[in-house]
Order: structure tokens, then sequence, then C-alpha cells
């Protein structure tokens, strides 16, 4: 098909970005790279969240007549300086260089019109000016959206570089038994002796939150987490209000259609750990927990709830356990699979020494804000 036949539309307005629920999530169902965090509620509440004075947003509809066959999900910040320094940065819905909290992200297509909506896309924003800097983070680095941005950056003679970071997953097999004979022995013995050991304890418990229990089980999952990072020195997610405004809305939304496995472990009515996990298509993403370190650590209750939660997870007939993006402090999601996936962070931007010494700056400030408030300390267990 011609790209020319593809035509921009352009939403800035919250209005606007409200009624597109039912489209968004349509031809999302219709892409070849849906995941849940392309998901029109994510994205939506994570901009009413996180949105700032100097945070413009611009939805890029791609219509072939009237059917709509693409969406680029982004926003533009404005520069706080003035002069040479000044730059316009183009970004996902869902990430910021201080919250990267959304991962497969990517433009989203109708399932054969790719090429074509992204040349469409990066054509308008070429057109309109509408940014200097195109700053797009957590995209599957096997995605045809990069290669094809990287080419037509080039054509357009702008600069492209790319960043990789790595997702652990389980390609979950038909029953219990055989994920644990494809563990490591010390795993297999690890999760064994942990489950002996809770035996042990009569009043111990694994439940999930039902709807009615949401709002005393979410302050009940800020504490755990919170503990977990205080214990290590750090701030925690929950340290700051915009992560806490968003988290709080979004997930009352996921619990309600089902897509939230929200589960604690306690002992004799204590809650020692929380595992925040979102259920959607067959693949569990594995989002976000907290653990009460000052338990008997030889218990290993987020081992335990992990364990319990793929366990789960096989018996609902589910594919797959994506631990999501390795953080600075997750090396034990490598004990549970070999197997990994690729994301990448791109950058396009035009030739010269100014912009490349900010290019490198927003790298640095996206791997900061990615361990302190998003891909990386929101997974630790």
């Amino acid at each position: 098909m011609a790209d020319g036949l593809i035509k921009i539309r352009q939403v800035e307005t919250d209005e606007g970005f409200l009624s597109l629920k039912e489209a968004w999530n349509a031809l999302l169902a219709a892409s070849s790279s849906e995941s849940f965090f392309q998901r029109w509620e994510w994205l939506y509440h994570w901009w009413q969240a996180y949105r700032r004075e100097d945070f413009g947003l611009m939805i890029l509809l791609a219509y072939r007549g009237e059917e709509l066959v693409g969406i680029g999900p982004f926003y533009v910040v404005e520069p706080a300086e003035s002069g040479l320094l000044a730059q316009k940065r183009m970004m996902f819905l869902g990430t910021s260089l201080t919250a990267l909290i959304s991962e497969y992200m990517d433009i989203i297509s109708k399932e054969g019109y790719e090429e074509d909506v992204v040349e469409a896309i990066f054509r308008h924003i070429c057109e309109s000016g509408a940014t200097d800097d195109i700053s797009l983070h957590n995209m599957p680095s096997e995605s045809a959206t990069i290669a094809r941005l990287k080419g037509l950056a080039k054509g357009a003679g702008f600069n492209f570089d790319a960043r990789v970071g790595e997702c652990p997953y389980i390609a979950l097999p038909g029953d219990w038994d055989a994920f644990m004979e494809g563990l490591s022995p010390s795993m297999r013995s690890k999760i064994r002796a942990g489950r002996r050991r809770l035996e042990r304890h009569a009043d111990a418990a694994i439940r999930n939150t039902a709807p009615g229990e949401f709002e005393k089980d979410f302050e009940e999952f800020k504490r755990l987490h919170q503990k977990r990072w205080e214990a290590l020195d750090k701030p925690g997610s929950f340290s700051g209000g915009n992560f806490e405004r968003f988290l709080r809305s979004v997930s009352e939304v996921l619990l309600r259609d089902g897509l939230l496995r929200l589960s604690f472990l306690s002992v004799s009515g204590r809650n020692i750990a929380a595992l925040y996990n979102i259920n959607y298509k067959g693949r569990v993403y594995f989002f976000q927990s907290g653990l009460d370190a000052s338990f008997d650590r030889s218990l290993a209750p987020g081992l335990l709830l992990h364990a319990d939660s793929i366990e789960e997870a096989i018996r609902s007939g589910m594919k797959e356990y994506d631990f999501l993006l390795m953080g600075n402090t997750d090396d034990y999601k490598k004990r549970w699979t070999r197997s990994s996936r690729r994301l990448s962070d791109i950058e396009i931007y035009r030739p010269g020494i100014i912009r490349r010494i900010l290019s490198v700056k927003g790298a640095a400030k996206a791997r900061i804000g990615r361990y302190l408030n998003g891909t990386g300390l929101h997974k630790g267990s």
C-alpha cells in the first residue's frame, strides 16, 4: 500500500485522549506488537498522574481514509532553557527521564500497515517541527519500528543512537513438575526447603486481593515495598507522590477487569511479602514487590511468592512469566531462567556537538531515573 494514503491527525487535549479508549484498545488488539503497557488505561492514568506544565500531549493518529490504522502515543517535553541549549524532546507516554515505568513500548499499527504508519508519523514529526529530538524508551529490540526509524533518520540526515537492556522471562511448561525440572538443582532445593519451612508455620497463608480489600491492601503493599527499599537505604517508588497516585488509580481499574494479581504472604496475621503481577493475554508481568526484611530471611518469602505465582500461572494456562527489565539489584531474576529479551532505548536528533552532549546527559539521567523510580526499583523482590 502507498504511504501517501496515510494521513495524520494530532490529539493534544485530555478530552481527545479520553475519547480514544475503545478505538485505541481495538487497534492494539489488531496490531502485531501488542503488550499490556500500550493499553489506553495504563497510559491515560500515567498521563493524569505524571503530566507537568512543560509536558505537551501529542498523540499522532494515522488514518487510511476513515480507518484508524496507527497510533503514535507521544508527548513533548518543552525546554527549560532558552537559546542554544533549548531542546524539545518527544517521548512515549508512560515514560520519562525519571519514571520509565512502561515497557514493550512501540508505535501501534494495524498488522500489515507497520511500515507505512511509521513513515507517515516520522514525516509528520519532521514537517511539523514538533520536537528537536525523539527519545523513545523500552522498545522491543526486534521491533521493525526501530529498523524503520533508523533508516528514516539516516535518510533525513539525523543521528541515531540505541542502548539495550535485558528482560528475563520464563516460557511456562504445561505442569509444575516440568517447570521444577527445568530449574537448577540449587533453585529446586531452595523452593522445596522454603515450602517445608513455611509449612511449619501453621498460621502461614498466601492470599490474593479481592476488590473489596483493595484500599487496605494497597496501603499494606505500599508499606512492604517501602520497607524493602528502606532496608537498602534507598527511597522506594512510593517516596514521591506521582507514582503512588498513578499506581493507585490504575490498580483499581486492573483489579476490576481481572488483570491484577496482588498477593501477600503472611505469618500469624503479619504480612511479610507482597507481589504485584499483571496478567494479560497469556503473560504474567512481574511489576513490583515488597518485603519486610525484619522477618526471618531464611524463609525466603520473596522466592516463595514468586514460586506460588508461577505455579498459579501454570495452572491457569498462562504461557509466560515475564520479570521485565533488569535493574541494579535484580540478579536474582537470572536464577529463575536462562531466557531473556532485549529492550532498546533509541534517540534521533540533529547532528551537532551541543546536541550530542545533551544526548549523553539525557541517557545518564534516564538510567538514574530507571534505578530510582522505575524499571529497576519497582521490580525488586
